[in-house]
């Protein structure tokens, strides 16, 4: 090959050259602003919403403050499960509730008991519950008032949970655990991630806790209630919550779970576990603002 036709071969290939790296910087540059463009985008549509947790907090603490309002329980776990249904302020946890008993095999039950809770302490007051009776024997009657008292019984501290009934979480505990979860919500959410958003405003996350802000009601400080319940104890046992809110703001309903459940303490007529019990909570609000009235009630305390 000449010396002429090597120069034009030379010179061909670098304007090749020049081109190839013009057009891969052109196109490397709109790639880039492509990718940045995508990139905020992205992160728009993926963002748990930065607004989330300051959304949840606000409705538990709006829904403390709304006052009375129907309530809705379920509580099942491998060993029992049982419904509950009537009235809560979650502010004080006050509050009244008939429970109807669907299996419980590993104690002795009623199938339907009433369930009132007033500043810290859980009465039972329907129903011949066995935790009133200890070896054949009713425990803390008069003699007299036998009778009477196996024909209506109403107890107080039966050495254990109000409405225990082996495996799951006592009545008591999940009556106080609607409220501890509201302001647990309010004082405790560290994350909120939206699962649904609702037509009509309201929408539903999935929330993680700080178990260390679990607490009882003010009114409930010092009582029985901050033993037995131990907010704490179930709030550290708690999976990520499904809390769902209304367009009103307010909460409306909780899912938890309770990973590895056991009791604070046996109470008569209980088989002791041995091992935890994964425990699924479900609380339904509505109504707020109802008229709600409870007073002490006449009981015999069973300690």
């Amino acid at each position: 090959m000449d010396a002429g036709r090597l120069g034009a071969r030379r010179c061909l290939l670098r304007k090749r050259d020049r081109a190839l790296r013009l057009f891969t910087s052109t196109l490397l540059s709109a790639a880039l602003g492509l990718q940045v463009g995508c990139t905020d985008e992205d992160d728009r549509r993926d963002d748990p919403a930065p607004d989330a947790v300051a959304r949840v907090r606000d409705a538990a603490q709006r829904t403390l403050g709304a006052g009375p309002a129907d309530l809705r329980l379920r509580v099942s776990s491998r060993s029992a499960a049982y419904s509950a249904r009537g009235a809560i302020e979650l502010a004080t946890d006050r509050s009244f509730v008939r429970v109807a008993v669907a299996r419980a095999p590993r104690t002795h039950y009623d199938r339907v008991m009433d369930v009132l809770a007033l500043q810290g302490e859980t009465y039972l007051v329907r129903g011949a519950s066995p935790p009133a009776i200890q070896n054949g024997k009713l425990v803390g009657v008069a003699v007299p008032d036998i009778l009477r008292a196996l024909r209506s019984i109403c107890a107080l501290d039966p050495h254990g949970p109000v409405g225990n009934l082996g495996g799951a979480a006592s009545v008591q505990e999940a009556l106080a655990l609607a409220g501890v979860a509201v302001r647990l919500l309010r004082d405790g959410t560290t994350k909120a991630t939206p699962m649904r958003e609702r037509a009509g405003g309201g929408a539903t996350y999935r929330v993680e806790v700080d178990p260390g802000q679990a607490r009882v009601a003010p009114s409930a400080e010092g009582s029985d209630e901050t033993i037995v319940v131990a907010p704490r104890r179930l709030a550290r046992q708690m999976a990520p919550l499904a809390v769902e809110l209304g367009a009103d703001g307010l909460v409306r309903s909780l899912a938890l779970e309770l990973r590895d459940f056991r009791p604070v303490v046996f109470a008569p007529g209980v088989r002791r576990q041995r091992r935890g019990e994964r425990v699924a909570v479900q609380i339904a609000l509505g109504d707020f603002g109802r008229a709600f009235s409870v007073e002490t009630p006449r009981c015999i305390a069973m300690e």
